[in-house]
């Protein structure tokens, strides 16, 4: 029996990590917050969903593959 995917491409499953998923790390300045946004470029943003997008997709077809 085929199982249906989460995903219809990779674009969506993209759209759906930058959406869902906070990427956030410790400041190395002293700031009045402790957290501040990883990524202050959206060309660095893109390089991690982009990195993610392709891992995910790879297991998510890798798994579907063997059902």
């Amino acid at each position: 029996m085929s199982k249906r995917m989460l995903f219809k491409d990779k674009e969506e499953l993209a759209e759906f990590i930058q959406e869902n998923i906070p990427i956030w790390v410790r400041s190395k300045r002293n700031t009045k917050t402790t957290l501040v946004p990883a990524f202050s470029s959206n060309n660095a943003l893109k390089i991690v969903v982009d990195f993610l997008t392709d891992e995910l997709w790879y297991k998510i077809n890798q798994q579907s593959n063997t059902e």
